[in-house]
């Protein structure tokens, strides 16, 4: 865990499976989510894909999978932070 440095707030880091880029992820598990957990990497950090919005009624649908929060969602700096 670590925290952001523009809100303080405490957030894991993530591994996108498409583009092997680090993303930070709010803790916890969240229905509003959009990045499905697919496994972890050899540092145990979680792999996830971001789903579109077709995807994510289909995921929420089966109900079978984590769903976790990209922190730029939430962080009122997100925009800032974003590549």
């Amino acid at each position: 865990m670590s925290k952001c440095r523009s809100c303080g707030a405490e957030v894991e880091w993530s591994v996108t499976a498409a583009f092997a880029r680090r993303m930070p992820l709010d803790l916890g598990e969240h229905a509003d989510g959009n990045c499905a957990v697919v496994g972890r990497d050899p540092r145990g950090a979680p792999i996830v894909v971001v789903l579109g919005a077709d995807d994510l009624k289909r995921v929420r649908e089966l109900g079978e999978v984590t769903l976790r929060r990209s922190h730029f969602q939430t962080c009122p700096e997100g925009e800032k932070w974003r590549r």
